[in-house]
C-alpha cells in the first residue's frame, strides 16, 4: 500500500489495512516513498496493489475506504483462482 504522512485520506485508511491484510491472509507492506511512487507510476495515494504469491499484480487502485480495500482483495482472490483454474486445465 502506497501512503503518505501528509495525506488525510491515508490517515483514515491506513489503520484498517493491517486487519484487512490479516483477514485475507496477505502480507502488508506500507510504502511511503515519493521516489518509489514515481518509479512505479503510482497515480496518487492511498494506492493499493495486491500481488499473488509469485508477484503477479492481481488488482490495484486508489482507495478511499476499507470497503474499497476489501473490493481489491476480493478481485485479486478471484483473479488468482481463475488463473489457477486455467493452469489446471
Amino acid at each position: 500500500a502506497f501512503v503518505s504522512d501528509t495525506c488525510p485520506i491515508c490517515e483514515q485508511v491506513a489503520p484498517s489495512l493491517p486487519a484487512a491484510a490479516r483477514a485475507s491472509g496477505l502480507e502488508l507492506q506500507l510504502v511511503s516513498d515519493p521516489d518509489l511512487e514515481t518509479a512505479y507510476r503510482v497515480p496518487g495515494v492511498p494506492f493499493v496493489v495486491v500481488l499473488d504469491e509469485v508477484g503477479v499484480v492481481r488488482s490495484k487502485g486508489t482507495v478511499n475506504s476499507l470497503e474499497q480495500v476489501e473490493g481489491l482483495v476480493d478481485t485479486a482472490r478471484r483473479r488468482t483462482m481463475q488463473a489457477e483454474e486455467l493452469r489446471a486445465g
